[in-house]
């Protein structure tokens, strides 16, 4: 425990007031869920993160990244939107019961 005290409290210097605050997600869960599989697992944290103002890009930008990339944009695209979703929302986009909402 101490150890983790330690790595804690280093964090919280190097990364400042900010850094002390946290979004927990479990974005393993609900990519398997929404998407069927955890292979963007990655993609979906980009839209949590961006949505939480950690990125000093727009939305459009990171929309576009994913396709120019052209590996699996539909995919991609919808994890994204779905990482945003939940920042905005978490407790709706967590049970699973939106399913159905359409993140065009």
């Amino acid at each position: 425990m101490a150890n983790e005290d330690n790595i804690l409290a280093h964090l919280d210097e190097r990364l400042g007031a900010r850094g002390r605050e946290q979004v927990r997600v479990d974005a393993t869960r609900l990519v398997r869920e929404h998407l069927g599989d955890d292979t963007a697992v990655n993609v979906y944290l980009v839209g949590v993160a961006l949505q939480e103002g950690l990125l000093p890009v727009s939305a459009e930008s990171i929309e576009r990244a994913i396709e120019l990339n052209g590996v699996a944009v539909a995919k991609n695209l919808a994890a994204f939107r779905w990482g945003r979703a939940w920042a905005t929302d978490p407790l709706r986009f967590s049970t699973g019961a939106d399913d159905h909402v359409a993140l065009v």
